[in-house]
């Protein structure tokens, strides 16, 4: 049942992310993004950490994507001639898109013998690693540094933004 599970929020968590990418409007963007990200919250969930697919509800869904929002709220966007952009990129895509695909095929195949833990089929996880306790000692004793500076770069972000959405108010 969990492997069914799995692969359902999986193939959900691809179809969005190809949504992301092949959509039109940044708000269709977004709101696919939200569903990348609620995919991922299931997949946290069936590794038994249901800390971190909370966290990823609360941080990145309710909170960057609402900045993401903000963000598209404020830019002005043009549109683009497509066709030309493209033109000289072709050839390099598809050869990058086959070379992908036959990865993404050889670790179908053959990923199994990679991602072997000791003499064990299956991954084993740590005693309690998405609980609240561990993350907190990870995240604040050994990485509080580059917590840190991602708060810094995010709240860097945010005055970028409203700087830059209030010079287009003032040019009009």
């Amino acid at each position: 049942m969990a492997e069914i599970i799995f692969w359902s929020l999986s193939v959900i968590a691809v179809i969005f992310a190809f949504m992301v990418i092949l959509s039109k409007s940044p708000v269709r963007s977004a709101i696919s993004l939200i569903g990348v990200l609620l995919a991922f919250a299931g997949l946290y969930l069936i590794l038994d950490s249901e800390f971190i697919a909370g966290i990823q509800i609360l941080i990145y869904i309710g909170g960057i994507t609402v900045l993401y929002m903000f963000v598209i709220s404020m830019m002005r966007f043009k549109k683009i001639n497509i066709e030309t952009q493209f033109t000289k990129q072709w050839l390099v895509a598809i050869v990058s898109a086959l070379a992908f695909l036959a990865e993404v095929v050889y670790f179908a195949l053959k990923g199994k013998e990679f991602f072997k833990v000791g003499n064990h089929s299956k991954l084993v996880t740590a005693n309690g690693l998405g609980t609240i306790e561990n993350v907190g000692k990870v995240l604040y004793g050994k990485y509080v540094l580059p917590f840190e500076i991602a708060t810094v770069l995010l709240l860097a972000a945010i005055i970028g933004t409203v700087l830059l959405a209030k010079r287009e108010k003032e040019k009009m």
